[in-house]
This record gives structure tokens, C-alpha cells and sequence, in this order.
């Protein structure tokens, strides 16, 4: 009985070395790397050069993580994993007990000013941007400190993203022959029209615009705007109302690319009925592309 008592005191001991306390030991090892890791793993997106970061850049990033992890854990382990040093905890103390220098009472300014400039553009400038923004408005300041602040501030800049494709290749063999051979001269109006589909990038999304061009003119004689690129829902609307513009078609080409919308059925059958020629051009020819508006 007491060496069974004396067993089990000695495994949950201070000292002792039974298989439950190696488990704890094990468990608490991993814990810490596991730790280490996360703060490792957390700098990088902020801290991607090899130098040492302004002081006020490493505060900032105390400040920021010391309520998930304490002072000395995020300044030993980014000492011993980070090329370039990082502040230690004595003077991270020390930093915040001298309060702020006349340059964190600038960048603290400066912060506020970045964020609503940044919030007033819809939060899509990036660095090129704020720096020309904040001299335009007489602020001296260079392009990397620039940079520093929209880090210390959060902000940064929004890409235009991938661009929609509007030629879309048809299942069914282009049989349109080539009646322009990019001559794109005509004696008279309503004599040769070329048609395309474009986009127009929106807050929302994008927005897709078919449109008729005549060529005598330079003019845009039918359009439609619509979320789809269906055939019914944007080109048969522009062209419709190109035809109504036109009010005579016999003899009229129609020059467009190879897109599905314009060798669809029901397209050419709208371009039989009013006796317009359906015409096109090689794949991928820029030169088709030279009456497509500017948006």
C-alpha cells in the first residue's frame, strides 16, 4: 500500500521521472516550439528585409502580438530567427518609458493623415499613389517612408485583378469569310459596321458593353450594357438597335471577331433577315481592334 502511494508521488513529483511527467515534458516542449513558430511565422509578411527595422516599427509589432504572447518570448525568439537582430525586451521597456520622440509624434500624424487618405480613395492606393497624394497635398516625405507608415498604418493597395475574357472561342466551325481584309474604309454610312464586346470595371464587378461601330462615321450606332455575355442579352440587343438607326441594311457588312456571341445562331439569322453580310477577320488580328471606343 505505501509503495503504491510512493509510486504515484514520485511520478507526479517535482523530480520524478514516471511516464505521465515524460508526457507533460514532451507536451510542453511542443507547446513552445509550436510558439516559437507562430511569432516566427507572424513577422513575415511585415518584417521581409534582412536590416534591422526601425525602432518604432519593432514597438509596433510588440505592441501588437504582446497580448498573445508576452515581451521576452517575442523578443528572444525573433533575436535568435531574424537576420538583422530585433529590439530586446529591456529596450522595448525602456523605449516605452521615455514616451514618444518628436519623430513618432510625426509619424503618428502622418499615420492618421495616410488612413484617410487611403479611406477617402476607397482604400485602393498603394505606395506609388499615397506618395504622390501626401506631396500633393505639401507633406515632405520619400517614397520608403511612405512605405514604412502605410505598414505601421495597415493600409496597403488593391490590384486591378484578373481582367474578364470576351472572346470566348464557339463549339460550332467559323464559316464567316473575311469581306474587310482589314480595308476598313466605306463609301457611305451603314455600309460596313464592326462590332465587338469590352468591359468596364465597376466597385461591384464587371460590367460588360457590346457595341456597333460604323465605319464611315467613326460612330457608335448601337450598344447595350448588361452583367452577361449572353448572346440575347448584350450583342442582339446592340445590334437591334443598330438596325433600327440604320433603317436601310441591304448590302450592309458586318465585320466582328470570332467570339461564340457573333457566330451564334441566332445572331447570323438576325443578320440574314435584314440582308447584312457577316464578315471576320484572322485570330487574334489587333488590326479589327482599331475602331474598338476607349472606355
Amino acid at each position: 500500500m505505501d509503495a503504491g502511494r510512493s509510486s504515484r508521488r514520485s511520478c507526479c513529483g517535482i523530480n520524478a521521472r514516471g511516464p505521465c511527467c515524460r508526457k507533460r515534458t514532451v507536451a510542453s516542449r511542443k507547446s513552445r516550439a509550436a510558439g516559437h513558430q507562430r511569432v516566427v511565422e507572424s513577422r513575415f509578411g511585415f518584417f521581409r528585409i534582412r536590416t534591422r527595422p526601425e525602432t518604432s516599427e519593432m514597438i509596433w509589432f510588440i505592441d501588437e502580438h504582446r497580448n498573445r504572447f508576452s515581451v521576452e518570448f517575442i523578443c528572444q525568439t525573433l533575436n535568435t530567427h531574424r537576420e538583422g537582430g530585433f529590439l530586446t525586451s529591456r529596450g522595448y521597456r525602456q523605449s516605452k518609458a521615455r514616451g514618444l520622440s518628436a519623430r513618432r509624434l510625426r509619424d503618428a500624424v502622418l499615420i492618421e493623415h495616410i488612413s484617410a487618405v487611403h479611406r477617402d480613395n476607397y482604400g485602393v492606393y498603394g505606395v506609388r499613389k499615397m506618395w504622390h497624394a501626401l506631396r500633393r497635398d505639401g507633406i515632405d516625405i520619400g517614397r520608403e517612408q511612405t512605405a514604412r507608415l502605410m505598414r505601421l498604418a495597415g493600409v496597403s493597395g488593391k490590384g486591378k485583378g484578373r481582367s474578364p475574357i470576351t472572346t470566348r472561342k464557339p463549339n460550332v466551325p467559323d464559316l464567316r469569310p473575311d469581306l474587310v481584309n482589314r480595308e476598313f474604309r466605306a463609301p457611305g454610312p451603314h455600309r460596313l459596321w464592326v462590332a465587338d464586346i469590352t468591359y468596364v470595371r465597376t466597385r461591384k464587378g464587371f460590367v460588360y458593353t457590346a457595341f456597333v461601330t460604323d465605319v464611315f462615321s467613326r460612330r457608335i450606332v448601337g450598344w447595350a450594357l448588361s452583367d452577361s455575355m449572353r448572346t440575347e442579352a448584350l450583342p442582339l440587343q446592340a445590334l437591334n438597335q443598330a438596325i433600327v438607326c440604320a433603317k436601310e441594311t441591304t448590302g450592309l457588312i458586318h465585320h466582328s471577331d470570332h467570339g461564340s456571341q457573333y457566330v451564334s445562331i441566332v445572331y447570323n439569322e438576325r443578320l440574314a433577315e435584314h440582308g447584312i453580310a457577316a464578315s471576320t477577320g484572322t485570330v487574334g488580328d489587333s488590326y479589327d481592334k482599331d475602331l474598338t471606343p476607349v472606355w
